[in-house]
């Protein structure tokens, strides 16, 4: 006979699978299977880019779809994002036949508008409605420059000379800092705006929120809105950082085996650390860690190292990192380690680096007060430079140089100093003077080791100083007129911020002056000016190249079409943590499955995507080594497209950038 079943279907909108079996009275065998399923009576479908670029034209497909028996005649709402400019009407009433679909192309150019806003769709016919939202980033066209001043001084002024400037990307900030608490969260800020895809890189996006949280117990400074978000900041970061263990124990950049020894050295000290603030670190996992990392001990007073992992940490010179990892032992309160400190105050001594003399004396001052921590000290004051900063000979255990070199090394003078019972009054405020110089526009202090040091030494600065701040107030000119004011009160926490000043500043050379009134102690400030230019701002000193290439200068939707990068390490010496970021054409997208299959390759050892962007990361390069990659871009949204311009650099010298871009691309 006949049967009818019935279920419900619920409100999701998806698909089911429904299988009828049986035996007849002779024993055949039957089966059926039909798939049903579910669709609203109207539906609206729209493919939009998350990122453009200044110029670019935009054509987005906005498919309405009747699934009723019904003629459909509704109202159209369209919201197009700041900086979106039509071209061509745009229909106000649309009619869809029963059972059918209707594609209406939305046509814009992208004019010189910069930032996100979003595109929103709504229609609506007797009832049958539906609507569509999503942000979308305009970025500006052009390579990146930026021009950073910092200081503390009452009136102070800078020039700057903005060349060959693309439309609307001038960008102008100032800010000053009242207190610790806002140079910490100006320095998560700022980390934050980094790739942040290993271990090290999501430490340093936790560990200022550990440095809050430790900073207000011992001041008695109580905020719960800003303790409650610290302390979320800390438990997300933990539970990402511990994903990184390997299988073999210690901590690895990206979670492979085997360990990196300095770098699991660094992570215990963190953790140590993040004890005294956080309840959730589990310590089995610091147990485990710290034994394997104990059993690495050479028995002269070094430790042994992985030859796989002699990259990134691993790859700082021998007497480095032996002095690093004692040094991270050492503040995390490790005490068997009398013969490597033994070995490390020797090696402080003969090498006459800086550097290591700054771990050298941490690391006793940290051991029981070790009386040969002041020795080392005392030794190392007297390679202070005239502007109040110390240098290392070589490298730092990133491999860092240049001035992300300068700013850890002052920082381990800076703790250093304020471990001594002697502390040396003009020394430290010298240098403690060229840390707040050397803070970039954004409020980091270069690369990521180097802020999170920065920032390690000015807090315990602050807490040594117990300054508190005068009421005052913050002018800006250009030019010699004024163009913005802030007051601030006496305790303020917050940042104090002035934007939106690049209406006043325009290609040119520019006069910025910044003024304090009522205020006989000027706050640490800095400066952030930037702005993109059509010609590319390549560093000399850069030791990547990179170039990339499109297949060809136009393609159809639904079709692929290959970007080709080339990065090449124009040395003949191996690097570390090599970095390119690629820009990616709107209106297309890389294939994910491709990424993962890039990386089981080896052709990459880690990537992420952000916007229309692929960050990808390789520990090391070989000396003159060349790294070729293929992506098959899926062409999605017809339109022009320009990408962003691409990127490749050292992670831990990322003043020196190597620059390129791509023609521009059509898709129909």
């Amino acid at each position: 006979g006949k049967k009818v079943s019935e279920f419900y279907a619920g409100d999701e909108i998806t698909s089911f699978r429904c299988v009828v079996e049986g035996a007849s009275v002779s024993g055949q065998l039957g089966r059926e299977e039909k798939t049903i399923y579910t669709q609203l009576p109207f539906s609206m479908s729209v493919k939009v880019p998350t990122e453009v670029v200044q110029q670019d034209v935009v054509e987005i497909p906005l498919t309405l779809k009747n699934n009723t028996q019904k003629v459909l005649t509704g109202k159209l709402n369209v919201k197009a994002p700041l900086g979106f400019v039509s071209q061509g009407s745009m229909p106000n009433e649309v009619t869809i036949e029963p059972a059918s679909a209707k594609t209406i192309y939305l046509k814009y150019v992208v004019a010189s508008w910069l930032g996100v806003d979003s595109l929103r769709i709504s229609f609506n016919a007797n009832g049958n409605s539906d609507a569509f939202m999503q942000p979308v980033k305009t970025i500006a066209r052009g390579f990146p420059v930026t021009a950073s001043f910092s200081g503390k001084e009452t009136n102070t002024a800078y020039y700057v000379d903005l060349k060959n400037v693309t439309d609307g990307s001038v960008k102008v900030t100032v800010t000053a800092y009242p207190s610790v608490v806002s140079d910490l969260m100006k320095g998560v800020e700022s980390i934050l705006r980094e790739p942040g895809g290993c271990f090290e890189q999501t430490s340093m996006s936790s560990y200022p929120n550990i440095l809050v949280r430790s900073y207000m117990n011992k001041v008695g400074d109580t905020d719960p809105q800003l303790e409650a978000r610290a302390d979320k900041l800390i438990d997300n970061g933990y539970k990402k950082l511990i994903t990184f263990e390997t299988k073999e124990k210690g901590y690895e950049w990206f979670g492979g085996a085997p360990g990196h020894e300095a770098l699991t050295a660094y992570g215990l000290m963190q953790f140590n650390d993040m004890k005294a603030v956080y309840a959730g670190v589990d310590q089995k996992m610091l147990d485990r860690n710290a034994a394997w990392l104990l059993d690495k001990k050479d028995g002269n007073g070094g430790y042994k190292r992985n030859p796989r992992a002699l990259d990134n940490f691993g790859g700082a010179n021998p007497e480095i990192t032996d002095a690093y990892i004692t040094y991270a032992l050492a503040s995390a309160g490790y005490k068997d380690i009398n013969m490597e400190l033994d070995r490390l105050y020797k090696t402080a001594n003969s090498s006459k680096d800086p550097y290591i003399m700054g771990l050298a004396a941490n690391a006793l001052f940290a051991h029981d007060k070790d009386k040969r921590a002041q020795n080392v000290l005392d030794d190392l004051l007297k390679m202070q430079d005239k502007n109040g900063s110390f240098n290392g000979l070589t490298h730092s255990i990133t491999r860092s140089t240049d001035k992300a070199l300068r700013v850890e090394t002052t920082s381990l003078a800076v703790l250093a100093m304020l471990h001594s019972t002697a502390i040396p009054g003009r020394e430290l405020n010298s240098a403690v003077e060229y840390l707040t110089k050397s803070r970039s526009g954004y409020g980091d202090f270069g690369n990521t080791q180097s802020t999170i040091m920065a920032l390690k030494a000015l807090t315990a600065y602050a807490e040594f100083s117990k300054a508190t701040t005068e009421a005052g107030t913050l002018e800006f000119y250009v030019d010699g007129k004024k163009v913005g004011e802030k007051n601030y009160v006496a305790g303020q926490r917050e940042a104090i911020v002035i934007d939106g000043l690049e209406k006043y500043v325009s290609a040119g050379k520019h006069k910025l002056e910044l003024k304090y009134r009522h205020a006989k102690n000027p706050l640490p400030y800095s400066i952030a000016v930037s702005w993109n230019t059509y010609l590319p701002q390549s560093a000399k000193e850069c030791k990547v190249d990179l170039q990339t290439t499109l297949a060809s200068r136009q393609t159809k939707t639904g079709e692929t079409l290959r970007l080709t990068a080339t990065l090449k390490n124009t040395t003949n010496e191996g690097l570390p943590s090599t970095m390119a970021i690629i820009g990616i054409p709107a209106g297309c997208s890389v294939q994910p499955w491709q990424l993962k299959e890039m990386m089981e390759k080896k052709q990459l050892d880690y990537y992420e995507v952000k916007g229309n962007k692929v960050f990808v990361y390789y520990r090391q390069m070989a000396p003159s080594e060349i790294k070729i990659l293929n992506f098959d871009l899926k062409a999605e949204v017809p339109g022009n497209y320009e990408a962003a311009a691409s990127c490749a650099y050292l992670y831990y010298t990322n003043e020196f950038k190597c620059w390129t871009s791509l023609p521009k691309l059509k898709v129909g």
